[in-house]
């Protein structure tokens, strides 16, 4: 696990993100929602601070961070979150300090799911697993508390993130 923090500048770019992607999806984004208590603000906040902190981590931030073209699962054009060598990662985010990696859809284009616990620009990176080890039928489940079945992983089920990004380095593609 790696703690990585957002700074107040970093947040403010972050926000002035997280807007612009609201703006430009409206309501779309939450039709594939997992928790739709919470609004669409803090969803799409929390979603730009965590994929922030991971690039920031991997030194791929503000390069190779966002995509600001409409992006779409239905007609393929999902294509993720960050590259890093040759992969393509999906970020996955959750305030609870149990939470378990939670995939909603099969997404073709990713390659790895990378887990982050925290909200507000503070974030533990805790590990990762591959989509062809995630993306099985026995793991579409619905979890507890939840409204629609995903894919979901435990984190004792990751791979650490060190591991997982050393992993990743030596398979270079």
């Amino acid at each position: 696990m790696v703690h990585v923090e957002l700074s107040p500048t970093e947040m403010h770019i972050a926000n002035a993100i997280s807007k612009g992607i609201q703006d430009f999806y409206g309501n779309s984004k939450n039709k594939r929602a997992i928790d739709t208590s919470l609004t669409q603000e803090y969803r799409t906040n929390e979603m730009v601070y965590s994929e922030m902190c991971v690039s920031k981590y991997l030194n791929l931030y503000p390069f190779s961070t966002f995509v600001f073209d409409k992006v779409s699962l239905d007609d393929g054009t999902d294509l993720g979150d960050i590259k890093y060598c040759g992969k393509t990662i999906d970020i996955k985010s959750t305030r609870h300090k149990n939470g378990r990696m939670v995939v909603p859809y099969k997404n073709d284009n990713i390659d790895v799911y990378i887990l982050t616990i925290g909200e507000k620009g503070s974030y533990n990176i805790i590990g990762g697993m591959y989509a062809k080890d995630l993306i099985v039928p026995e793991r579409y489940i619905l979890p507890p508390n939840f409204k629609k079945k995903s894919y979901v992983a435990q984190q004792s089920e990751l791979i650490p993130i060190e591991k997982l990004l050393l992993d990743i380095r030596n398979k270079k593609e």
